[in-house]
């Protein structure tokens, strides 16, 4: 069996240890890299969501308020009666 230098060992070793480590540094450096990326695209959906929901009670809130109005001039077509003579309080 050949005898193996001990200077050649710890080269081995360290070389070993280096790639070792290198690799797991570049396996975070990824892992975050994809956090970023997917963080970036959540912050976008959120905001795409905040605005169409903005948009959506803005909508029904115009919807409701011309209605009430509607029942209150007594210009709805559902109206048979006016808006004085039933016993609820719609404003």
């Amino acid at each position: 069996m050949k005898k193996i230098d001990r200077q050649q060992l710890v080269v081995e070793f360290v070389s070993v240890v280096f790639a070792v480590l290198l690799a797991l540094f570049l396996n975070a450096w990824r892992e975050s890299s994809n956090l970023n990326e997917n963080l970036v695209k959540v912050k976008a959906s959120i905001k795409k969501e905040a605005i169409r929901n903005d948009s959506l009670i803005q909508a029904s809130y115009n919807y409701r308020k011309n209605l009430l109005q509607s029942f209150y001039n007594n210009t709805h077509l559902i109206l048979s009666a006016k808006i004085t003579d039933l016993p609820v309080d719609v404003m």
